[in-house]
């Protein structure tokens, strides 16, 4: 944003610089949304596998190995997306 005096705060930076070699120099992100974004994606997938496999369970009437694999990747995914991205977004995203 900018005033009357055409004055405009200085931007943040996205990536930091952290350490350098001999050959590379390596940066760092500046705050934690991609990560959130991240493993909110996950969640979302882990979600759609669960709606996918109850649906199929529902539908016909039996559980069977391929529904109960992907009930344990869809849980598995939305626990880790959710947990993880719980943790980073409450540990300093703003």
């Amino acid at each position: 944003m900018s005033d009357d005096l055409g004055f405009r705060p200085p931007r943040k930076a996205y990536w930091t610089r952290s350490a350098k070699t001999r050959w590379h120099i390596y940066f760092n992100a500046t705050d934690d949304l991609p990560g959130v974004l991240l493993f909110g994606v996950i969640a979302v997938l882990g979600a759609a596998a669960i709606f996918v496999a109850a649906r199929h369970v529902l539908m016909s009437g039996a559980l069977v190995r391929s529904d109960g694999a992907l009930l344990a990747v869809g849980g598995f995914a939305f626990v880790l997306g959710g947990v993880q991205g719980y943790r980073l977004w409450r540990n300093g995203l703003w």
